[in-house]
């Protein structure tokens, strides 16, 4: 009978006492834009603060290439180079990489992605993953454009089985030797 007791005290305990606020938790999202420069060929970070105050990093970075000769030089205005597009906060991150073309004249490409996978998601599982090249060459208007979706289900705190879903995006956009990397949707 005591033990049965006790089970029931925290029981409901944990039920009310542990409970978190899903409403503030399914508001806290944020949508992070920052401009990356091509033709500075180094890795590339900003620092975006998340509306519950966590830090997170929003970057890019040139992948060497294996060639016949070794270069240290890049130049990113003309020709080929590869990216890793990335978001890295505490509880989630991903990447995905992308080979861009940039012409001496005409318009900018990607002309590939691949490499994509979540790297990191605490207390959540993937449902889907949705992995596109939209647009592979720029237009007079329009950059070049993909994306990477990750639709995931998250526990929500609280009782058990509690879950809420996201679905947090990875773009990359190439409008001459300007890139434009775009995190949305990240949060937790």
């Amino acid at each position: 009978m005591k033990k049965t007791l006790a089970l029931l005290f925290f029981s409901l305990f944990f039920v009310f006492a542990v409970n978190i606020d899903n409403t503030k938790a399914a508001e806290a999202t944020t949508d992070a834009e920052k401009e990356f420069d091509l033709t500075i060929q180094e890795k590339q970070e900003q620092e975006v603060i998340l509306p519950n105050g966590e830090k997170a990093v929003i970057g890019i970075e040139p992948v060497p290439q294996i060639e016949s000769r070794v270069s240290n030089d890049y130049t990113a205005s003309k020709g080929t180079s590869t990216w890793r597009v990335y978001f890295d906060a505490a509880t989630l991150a991903s990447e995905f990489y992308a080979t861009v073309y940039v012409p001496s004249s005409g318009y900018s490409e990607i002309k590939e992605i691949y490499g994509e996978r979540p790297i990191r998601i605490l207390l959540g599982t993937v449902k889907s993953e949705d992995f596109k090249l939209v647009r592979q060459k720029e237009t007079s208007k329009l950059p070049a454009h993909a994306y990477y979706r990750i639709t995931t289900e998250w526990l929500t705190g609280g009782g058990i089985g509690n879950t809420g879903s996201s679905s947090p995006t990875l773009k990359i956009s190439v409008k001459g030797s300007k890139v434009t990397t775009e995190a949305v949707g990240f949060w937790l």
